[in-house]
């Protein structure tokens, strides 16, 4: 996960942790944490820039928020610099929201005069001017410069605005007082205004007098419009200057390199900066433009990151996409379609390349292939594969290639034969519309300005949340930030809340990217009841279940003058002073300040709903055979198993009480052999005795409404049973190729499929292959995950291909980046899980067991064989051990089940699409 950023970025809050010592360290003890220890806990709409102070900011210090999220007003230096003077008083950083990263400033001038004219009751003084091209303008202010009277009359200038010079609508009008406080007279409006229109502005004056001499230009050099008296128009042009305002992002633009450049200049060397704050809830067809915008910033401040905050799950279509159509394109045996790209920093392996192909159009008779060149120069094929028509609009192109990370590639659809020699459309994003910034689409070896819509290593529908999340994931951002506000009126609760969080915690971890989490701290009449402490406790502790490594409250401040939106109940009320969530908010940071230099440590492994009443949307129940189950004979707790592991292999469990009403004494009963079990503790972050009785693996802790807790688990080896090993620890020389051997031993019953995964260094090696080494046993799947995780799926094909007693099942060959006295000092087994013919699982004890790891579980009905209610190696042995069966079987009654494509048979298909569907 990304680290480095934001330690650098978070140097100036280990100031911070020294002050907190008394709340969140034992007493007497001394902190030394780096910053690099400091969970991120930041606030949305601090203080405005009326109300910036010491005391203000020192209040955000004392609720153990270590980090702000600029709003509120402070929006240009004028309110964000002294607000980062009393941030960084305070041990704070911030991310900075100027004004310029979303606005762009556009005039319309005419600034030459050589004389003047009164403005007075007897004739009115006008001048017609045309807005700028675009779309989505403000019209700001109108500048005139008028020359007081030596004797100036008392009144009231007035502008008005209309849409022409016959003046049939009035638009908007602005007042001044006279006399004027300068020659340079500012009328502000603030309306909308079409692009490329014609406009008349004309100025009056109340009471009838002279007030002074507005400044013109006596020859008509404003090619844009004239100027009018009484009503006619003349050869002429007022001196004016008009502000424009656009969206910045409107007409496929961006703020310009000169304006970042600007702003990286006026904020890189002030402290107490975290990042940028570039974009919130934007749609995927800005995401190509936003990482642009984050590179460039990164020339010349970067130290600091890039803040984007994703919409949610309940977003609408258009909102996560906009509006732009996408467009598409045909293959034939004369038009190819290509697309460059590239690699993530620690993407090394590619498994599948899935694009967007009407399948209409290809049937099964007909065949694309796909090869991964280097370049569009197509000098050296990477990999290339051919396959025929699915009927599916997603299909998945299967390569299982090495690949240099973060290194530009080009593939290329060909056509193949059959059918009737012409497939698509194959969709690409519409033109001028980019969907990636790395990287265009190209239509017969000619590049233009679309993206074909692809992903790789993934298996995702387009045009849905995951498509969305995916999209900015493959950008490398800094870190992954959404907000999803489950608290709703009259005790509703959003029912996408762990969906979610499910999407985002998986394109985290395909990512190898942090994620991030707003908070619900504040209501909004008639959507968001306040929360309650209950509530914080649940969306904080279910967050981190998760694995989120930051998390930001939505507000810190109530809001006002928000439009329709009304606010209420922030953890700072209206009136400034601390709501009564403050506390809860104090106290439940502290704890989380505490839990966080382990939970920063850690990666998600599995997260299993244990569910008194009806399984949220897209999670997965706890599986019975799942090492922690809840026991004993009270009540059960509803709630969250969620299971880490530390960068040395060592597990932890996080269990969270999802019960907003009611205190839970829970029991627990563990299977899987632990030694000891420890909770780290959210008092001093040390880590305290639990009553886990060793004898019979149970251990019993209470939780409080929505209250979370983390368990370190340390274990026993395991001495009998089936054993997995790695052979082959011979020395290895840097560039070098070396081998592996991955075996089973003392196995008591047929093996049908295994579910093995590996973990190696991607500092000292790079996997090259992985092939079988057993007679009859398939490499079904293999998936490369980030930070070196390998995971291989195998089957039998057929009950006359068991594995028993002793067997070498995979020769595995790496590469050796730097010289090793053994290569296991690289490589290592992290688990094998091992199914039978009667689909039941087994774990093989690891010859060196660094940690336990358990099989991964998913749901889908069509290929849960054994009827669990989950789909894991279990389900993939029986398939396995009745393949080649077919209708003409005699027990095809009994088997058919395994036959998930239902084509009559059990194939290498079958026995795919299950693996797919373990995860």
């Amino acid at each position: 996960m990304l680290r480095r950023k934001l330690a650098v970025s978070f140097i100036s809050i280990s100031l911070l942790l020294s002050s907190l010592t008394g709340a969140v360290a034992l007493a007497g003890e001394p902190d030394v944490r780096s910053a690099a220890d400091t969970f991120p806990i930041g606030i949305f709409w601090p203080p405005g820039p009326q109300e910036t102070s010491f005391g203000k900011y020192e209040e955000i210090k004392d609720m153990n928020a270590n980090f702000i999220v600029a709003g509120n007003g402070l929006v240009d230096p004028g309110g964000i610099d002294p607000a980062l003077v009393q941030a960084d008083a305070n041990g704070l950083s911030m991310l900075v929201g100027d004004w310029n990263l979303s606005w762009r400033s556009d005039f319309v001038k005419q600034p030459d005069t050589d004389s003047f004219i009164p403005i007075s009751n007897h004739d009115t003084i006008g001048q017609t001017f045309t807005s700028p091209s675009g779309t989505g303008y403000y019209l700001g202010y109108v500048a005139l410069t008028i020359e007081p009277e030596a004797s100036p009359a008392s009144g009231t200038l007035t502008l008005k605005l209309y849409d022409n010079a016959a003046k049939t609508t009035q638009l908007g009008s602005a007042q001044i007082p006279v006399p004027t406080a300068s020659s340079r007279a500012v009328f502000g409006f603030g309306i909308p205004a079409a692009g490329n229109q014609s406009y008349y502005m004309e100025v009056t004056e109340s009471p009838g007098g002279t007030y002074g001499n507005v400044a013109i230009q006596s020859s008509d050099v404003y090619s844009g419009g004239e100027m009018y008296t009484g009503g006619a128009a003349l050869a002429k042009d007022l001196a004016f200057e008009i502000h424009f305002e656009q969206f910045a992002y409107n007409d496929g633009r961006r703020p310009s390199d000169a304006t970042l450049d600007a702003i990286a200049a006026h904020y890189s060397a002030k402290p107490a900066v975290l990042g940028y704050s570039l974009y919130d809830e934007p749609s995927a067809d800005k995401m190509a433009r936003l990482e642009e915008i984050s590179r460039r910033l990164r020339v010349n401040d970067p130290n600091r990151i890039s803040f984007v905050n994703l919409l949610p799950n309940y977003a609408s279509y258009t909102q996560l996409f906009g509006t732009t159509p996408n467009d598409g394109n045909w293959v034939t045996a004369s038009n190819t379609m290509g697309q460059t790209f590239k690699t993530g920093v620690n993407e090394s392996y590619i498994s599948t390349i899935q694009l967007w192909i009407d399948p209409v159009q290809w049937t099964t008779d007909e065949q694309l292939t796909l090869t991964l060149w280097d370049s569009p120069a197509k000098t050296a094929a990477v990999a290339t594969t051919t396959m025929s028509g699915t009927g599916y609009s997603w299909p998945q192109f299967t390569l299982n290639t090495p690949v240099t990370p973060d290194t530009s590639y080009y593939m290329e659809l060909t056509h193949a034969g059959g059918g009737d020699g012409s497939v698509g459309w194959v969709v690409h994003s519409g033109i001028g519309n980019k969907a990636f910034y790395n990287g265009t689409a190209y239509i017969n070896g000619s590049s233009i300005q679309a993206d074909l819509w692809y992903t790789i290593n993934q298996n995702l529908q387009a045009g849905t949340y995951e498509d969305y999340v995916y999209r900015w994931v493959r950008s490398n951002p800094d870190v992954l930030v959404y907000d999803h506000y489950p608290f709703r009126v009259n005790n509703g609760f959003s029912s996408g809340y762990y969906e979610n969080m499910e999407v985002v915690r998986r394109q985290s971890l395909a990512g190898d990217v942090d994620f991030w989490t707003y908070i619900q701290s504040v209501g909004i009449d008639n959507y968001l009841r306040p929360p309650t402490k209950a509530d914080l406790n649940y969306h904080i502790y279910t967050s981190l279940a998760y694995g989120a490594k930051g998390y930001i409250y939505f507000t810190y401040t109530t809001p006002q003058n928000q439009g329709a939106e009304q606010f209420s109940q922030g953890l700072i009320l209206p009136d400034g002073t601390k709501n009564i969530s403050y506390d809860w908010a104090k106290d439940i940071n502290a704890e989380v300040l505490n839990l966080g230099p382990t939970l920063l440590k850690l990666t998600s492994q599995d997260v299993y709903h244990a569910e008194t009443d009806v399984l949220p949307a897209g999670t997965t129940a706890l599986p019975s055979a799942f090492f922690w189950q809840p026991s004993g004979t009270d009540e059960r707790m509803p709630m969250i198993v969620s299971s880490f592991l530390d960068e040395n292999g060592r597990q932890y469990v996080m269990v969270v009480n999802k019960d907003l009403e009611q205190s839970h004494s829970q029991s627990f009963t563990l299977s899987n052999g632990a030694q000891t079990v420890t909770e780290v503790s959210k008092a001093s972050g040390l880590e305290t005795a639990t009553d886990y009785d060793t004898a019979t693996g149970t251990l019993s802790s209470g939780f409080a409404p929505g209250e979370g807790r983390l368990y370190a688990l340390d274990f026993t080896p395991v001495s009998s049973g089936p054993e997995a090993l790695l052979t082959g620890t011979a020395p290895v020389q840097a560039g070098k190729k070396f081998t592996l051997a991955y075996e089973l031993n003392s196995l008591s019953e047929d093996i049908f499929a295994q579910d093995v995964k590996l973990h190696y260094d991607p500092s000292a090696a790079q996997f090259v292959s992985a092939k079988p080494a057993a007679d009859g046993v398939k490499l079904v799947r293999t998936v490369k995950e980030p930070g070196g995780k390998l995971r291989f799926i195998l089957a039998s094909e057929g009950a006359n291909h068991p594995v028993t007693g002793q067997a070498a099942i995979l020769n595995l060959t790496f590469k050796a980046k730097n010289s090793l006295s053994s290569s296991a000092d690289s490589v290592s087994l992290s688990s094998a899980v091992l199914g039978s013919a009667q689909g039941t699982e087994i774990q093989a004890a690891k010859s060196s067991p660094s940690a336990q790891d358990s099989a991964e579980r998913h749901r889908n009905s069509d290929a849960d064989i054994n009827q669990d209610g989950i789909v894991s190696v279990g389900d993939l042995a029986m398939a396995a051990a009745n393949y080649g069966k077919s209708k003409r079987s005699s027990d095809w009654e009994q088997v058919k089940r395994a036959d998930v494509r239902s084509n009559g048979k059990i194939d290498e298909k079958d026995l795919e699409d299950i693996a797919k569907s373990m995860g």
